[in-house]
């Protein structure tokens, strides 16, 4: 499931995290926009930190990058295991 920013509750992964069972995975990702404090932790990211981005049939996708930011999380109520990824724009011709 993709869920953009207006989805993007506690109570929306609660229950998404409710679906599964022993016999079914949901997965999900959801997205939002980065605040002030999100772009404080993502400034402290060294630039080892940031991979390629991907398309979707697994090829480099030229001008963006990613990075995790679990281990920097101090937003709690998310669920657990729950992993934090950025992307960002490396080039002048994508916002």
């Amino acid at each position: 499931m993709r869920v953009d920013g207006a989805g993007a509750t506690h109570d929306l992964l609660t229950y998404l995290e409710a679906l599964n069972t022993a016999c079914r995975a949901v997965r999900y990702t959801v997205g939002w926009k980065i605040g002030e404090a999100d772009e404080q932790v993502i400034a402290k990211l060294p630039e080892t930190a940031w991979e390629t981005s991907l398309h979707q049939d697994g090829t480099l996708q030229d001008g963006y990058a990613v990075a995790q930011l679990t281990a920097l999380n101090t937003c709690g109520g998310w669920p657990a295991g729950m992993r934090l990824i950025v992307r960002r724009s490396c080039n002048s011709d994508h916002p």
